[in-house]
């Protein structure tokens, strides 16, 4: 029987291993369907071989000779003044023409924008002009106005006032003629008869 030692240390092994895949054991080697198929050309004959070299040579033969007619046409268009440089230069000159063209386009636009711009000003100060007309108008209307009010303020309450001192006056007059007539009575009253002198009154008679 083994120690508990040695089966514990056992034990602890077998739990650090970890269980193979299910399917085939690790040990064989890979399958076929894993390994890379590399394709070999096949050889083709000495004709074949000598056919495609001498397309070769005939196809880079042609674009050579077809880049020493481009150079020689070149040549000849610079001699005549009609090379790169020239056609480069019409293309700046032709560029200047667009540049200038598009250049007074635009400068005429801006005159014409400038146009507007400068009779919308005109209109605004326009009607400012005729705001401020209005606006002098309406305050001479107002001012025109007020005095009117004041003066039939005025007028009113003078014709107010002298009905007031006519009716004052009325009053008044009323008011004397009243107490003279009281006067009046009163001295009347002198000669009425009454239980004083009453047998006065009839002696005389």
């Amino acid at each position: 029987m083994l120690p508990a030692r040695v089966s514990l240390v056992s034990t602890a092994r077998g739990m650090g291993r970890r269980a193979p895949k299910q399917g085939k054991p690790p040990i064989l080697p890979p399958s076929k369907k894993v390994l890379y198929h590399v394709v070999h050309p096949e050889w083709q004959s000495h004709r074949d071989v000598e056919e495609l070299l001498w397309r070769r040579l005939t196809y880079n033969n042609a674009v050579m000779s077809i880049r020493e007619v481009w150079r020689q046409e070149l040549k000849t268009k610079e001699q005549a003044g009609t090379g790169v440089e020239h056609m480069r230069e019409e293309e700046e000159k032709e560029l200047d023409g667009l540049l200038s063209i598009t250049t007074s386009h635009h400068y005429i636009l801006f005159l014409e924008e400038e146009n507007e711009l400068n009779d919308i000003l005109d209109e605004e100060k326009e009607l400012d002009g005729l705001l401020a007309a209005a606006e002098r108008r309406n305050e001479e209307r107002r001012v025109a106005r007020m005095r009117r009010e004041e003066e039939e303020m005025r007028r009113t309450r003078e014709e107010m006032l002298k009905e007031i001192e006519g009716k004052l006056e009325e009053d008044k007059k009323r008011a004397e003629k009243s107490a003279k007539e009281v006067r009046d009575a009163i001295a009347r009253s002198a000669h009425f008869v009454t239980r004083e002198n009453l047998e006065e009154s009839i002696l005389k008679r």
